[in-house]
């Protein structure tokens, strides 16, 4: 269906919903920091992801790091994007909502809403 990049530093997480993309029909790169994920961004420029799935919380670069890069980058600033987390400041979740392109999911989530805004965003 899409190719997906998930950004999570938490292992287990990262592994569930890696897990689930997978069975959903997506193909999946899976990385646990931001700086991972403009890394592999960068190595495939002509062909960037369907979507970016990222938690925000994340050790070095955070998500709204990697947002910001992305938004700033000629071939990724369309790429629609899941922010994920557990808990974020009511200021923080307001700036992810301005974003375009970008939806706030916050953890824990059911799968099945989880797969809906998945299916959403990209438009399907």
């Amino acid at each position: 269906m899409a190719n997906l990049l998930l950004v999570e530093d938490e292992e287990s997480l990262r592994e569930a919903l890696e897990e689930v993309l997978a069975d959903a029909g997506h193909q999946v790169v899976s990385v646990a920091t931001a700086e991972a994920a403009v890394a592999a961004m960068e190595e495939s420029d002509e062909t960037p992801p369907d979507m970016i799935l990222t938690d925000i919380r994340l050790p070095g670069m955070n998500g709204l790091d990697l947002i910001t890069r992305a938004r700033n980058h000629k071939a990724w600033k369309d790429i629609p994007i899941i922010c994920l987390s557990a808990s974020i400041p009511p200021a923080m979740e307001e700036h992810v909502a301005r974003q375009k392109d970008v939806v706030f999911m916050r953890k824990p989530f059911e799968i099945d809403a989880f797969l809906a805004a998945v299916g959403h965003a990209l438009g399907h």
